[in-house]
């Protein structure tokens, strides 16, 4: 009786693992798609951004290109390498809470990867705003047939960038305040 408990558990321990282990592997999945559409963002404002310059539009994927810049450049994946053998019960809880060890002093580079991640959390809740602002501006642009293809691109664009953000975020806040 007592084995079958034991069994019982461990298998439900297993699942609760695998799944995790799935969830990591869509938050990086996610983290590479967010890469290539910050690169297909970026290279569209380096191509439009003569003409399209002074527009509100423009502005708001000028926010939403940094807003992925800093999102890509806060290390997410290193956060998830330290973090996910935690969640996962293979490295004890306190290690997310010191601060990085590096071997040289870079600024910045104190912040444990808890706090790390509750940076990443507040800037994906922050993103939302531009990303549908923007849209918005796009579609009206795209309602008077001006700029078709552009407006297209940047509207698939945007799109794929708001779910992508919405499924990280979803994932970074549910393990950030656990």
């Amino acid at each position: 009786m007592a084995d079958t408990k034991l069994g019982e558990a461990a298998m439900a321990q297993r699942q609760e693992g695998s799944a995790e282990e799935g969830e990591e592997h869509r938050l990086r999945a996610a983290l590479r798609h967010l890469q290539a559409e910050a690169g297909v963002l970026e290279r569209l404002v380096y191509k439009h951004r003569n003409q399209h310059r002074g527009a509100a539009y423009f502005q708001y994927l000028l926010k939403v290109r940094r807003d992925l810049k800093l999102l890509l450049g806060a290390h997410l994946a290193e956060v998830i390498n330290a973090v996910f053998p935690v969640i996962t019960c293979r490295k004890p809880a306190n290690t997310i809470l010191v601060p990085n060890r590096q071997g040289k002093r870079k600024p910045g580079a104190n912040h444990s990867h808890y706090k790390r991640l509750l940076g990443v959390a507040r800037l994906l809740s922050q993103m939302a705003e531009p990303v549908m602002k923007g849209a918005v501006q796009i579609s009206f642009l795209l309602a008077r047939s001006f700029f078709v293809e552009l407006c297209t691109a940047v509207l698939a664009l945007l799109a794929r960038v708001r779910v992508l953000t919405q499924q990280v975020s979803h994932i970074v806040c549910r393990h950030g305040y656990e």
